[in-house]
């Protein structure tokens, strides 16, 4: 069945996406090697997990349902509007004039800053789609098992001896464990979300200031 194939293209968009986020393409182009694009990512991770992890411990019973709420209906319209943004980025990629060699290098230099922008803007876009709708996804767990996710992980504690320790006990650590985890991965991808979105719209502002003059 081709639906088999989501995987792979959640994959294919995951790692362009992550490319482009760390290429400078107004400063020297395209030369980033991936041993290098992974330790970036490993470090940008590693700075959104901190506050995630902060943040979660401070909401100790999660996102209430209102801000849920807002939250998706926000992030559906963001999904809606960049995906024709995308589509748009698109159509004036496939508009620009082809290079036949008899360019000066100042045109063929700007032609290829011009089509590398709009892979730059539509891949990080689309991993930034890809993401919105992990969160949507995530909110949405949220909802359906409202009175389970939103429990209060402080009135629970580990026990203190063996004599207290029983299958109940392992069984209520996976599940907090499994509330924490879901809480933690929805700051934590929020955060990544507006990081890349506040990307997107520098790097365009960036491109077309850098155009106008």
């Amino acid at each position: 069945m081709k639906y088999l194939n989501i995987g792979h293209y959640v994959k294919v968009l995951l790692k362009e996406g992550t490319r482009w986020e760390f290429e400078k393409i107004l400063n020297g182009g395209i030369n980033l090697s991936e041993k290098k694009i992974r330790c970036l990512s490993w470090y940008k991770r590693s700075a959104l997990l901190i506050p995630a992890i902060f943040l979660c411990y401070l909401l100790d019973s999660g996102l209430n349902g209102d801000c849920i709420g807002y939250a998706i209906s926000a992030l559906s319209i963001f999904i809606g509007l960049f995906a024709s943004l995308i589509i748009t980025m698109y159509d004036r990629y496939l508009q620009l004039p082809k290079l036949d060699g008899t360019e000066t290098d100042a045109v063929r230099v700007d032609s290829i800053k011009v089509k590398n922008f709009i892979k730059q803007f539509t891949f990080v876009t689309g991993k930034d789609l890809l993401i919105a709708t992990t969160i949507i996804g995530l909110m949405s767990l949220s909802i359906v098992f409202k009175i389970h996710m939103a429990q209060n992980v402080d009135n629970y504690h580990f026990v203190r001896s063996w004599n207290h320790f029983s299958y109940k006990s392992v069984l209520l650590f996976c599940d907090l464990s499994f509330v924490i985890i879901v809480r933690v991965s929805i700051l934590y991808l929020i955060l990544d979300f507006f990081l890349l979105l506040l990307y997107s719209l520098g790097a365009l502002f960036s491109f077309l200031k850098k155009d106008y003059e």
